[in-house]
């Protein structure tokens, strides 16, 4: 990987890092601002420079000072009867998975 020099940047590759290992595999692709528009506009507006649009009127809170959340163990669980109703809507043909 790469190193970096100031220490914001240095907190933005640790956080990578991290994230990097809860992957079996990573690939990174840079592209130019020129071709990402907004990824510059947000660039802009994260180091405080002039920036008109959307980004004007919004304020973002950097990903290095959001808190990571951990799901522990990644297998079903009492919340995954919930989540396949919420998402499709579908109740457990099992009457003990429903508690009855």
């Amino acid at each position: 990987m790469c190193d970096a020099k100031e220490d914001r940047m240095k907190k933005y590759l640790s956080k990578v890092r991290r994230l990097v290992q809860k992957f079996r595999e990573v690939s990174f692709v840079q592209l130019p601002r020129e071709e990402n528009m907004e990824a510059d506009a947000l660039a802009k507006a994260a180091s405080g420079g002039e920036v008109t649009d959307a980004y004007d009127r919004t304020q973002y809170m950097s990903s290095i000072d959001i808190l990571d959340i951990q799901q522990i163990g990644g297998g079903e669980n009492w919340m995954s009867p919930i989540v396949i109703y919420l998402k499709d809507g579908r109740l457990s043909e099992d009457k003990d998975e429903l508690g009855s």
